[in-house]
């Protein structure tokens, strides 16, 4: 699917209680939203790209014989 037809909802200016720089990325891109002050959650577009991380290392695993814990 097409970035432009996806619907993320995304930031211009960051937010004012972001601690690094990596989370304010996050957030900016529509992969996290800030609900309150430390609490933070994954949007449709962050489960994607976990889960697709998630299946990278589990074949990474499974190519080197380990197991996961």
């Amino acid at each position: 699917m097409r970035v432009s037809r996806s619907f993320a909802p995304t930031r211009k200016e960051p937010q004012k209680d972001a601690r690094t720089r990596g989370l304010e990325a996050l957030v900016r891109a529509g992969y996290l939203r800030r609900t309150t002050k430390g609490t933070t959650v994954l949007l449709p577009l962050g489960a994607r790209a976990l889960g697709k991380l998630e299946a990278r290392v589990v074949g990474a695993l499974e190519r080197s014989a380990a197991l996961p814990i």
